[in-house]
């Protein structure tokens, strides 16, 4: 857990420095987590606020993508570096814990099995 509490205290740093231009999305999704189903896709969109505040996941035949949620960078898995709420985070990481897919498809790194995953989450948590 110290990691975890050192990466926390950064971000207080890094996220008063990086700042991102304001801009019109295409397509707002406004809590319609269907709309994918909506399009014809067998696909679900999943809120996973953390990493930023509007970040989704993707949800499709056992595969969780999860974008920037969670990483495997360097060959492991492992809770993402940076993240605008912690409290957000956590909670976004209990998410994925209770969706339990059969694999993540993450931001960085290769898509790993949510049994890799599983003991990083509960480590970050305090399970």
């Amino acid at each position: 857990m110290p990691k975890y509490r050192f990466r926390n205290l950064s971000l207080n740093i890094n996220g008063s420095i990086f700042k991102t231009r304001k801009y019109t999305p295409d397509v707002l999704i406004n809590e319609n987590w269907d709309y994918l189903r909506s399009l014809g896709f067998d696909a679900q969109i999943i809120p996973l606020p953390g990493h930023t505040y509007g970040s989704i996941g993707i949800l499709s035949d056992g595969v969780l993508y999860c974008g920037d949620a969670f990483t495997a960078m360097w060959g492991k898995p492992d809770i993402t570096p940076h993240a605008v709420n912690i409290e957000m985070m956590k909670e976004t990481v209990k998410t994925i814990l209770k969706i339990d897919p059969k694999w993540l498809a993450c931001g960085h790194g290769a898509p790993l099995k949510m049994d890799e995953a599983k003991p990083v989450i509960r480590e970050y948590l305090g399970l």
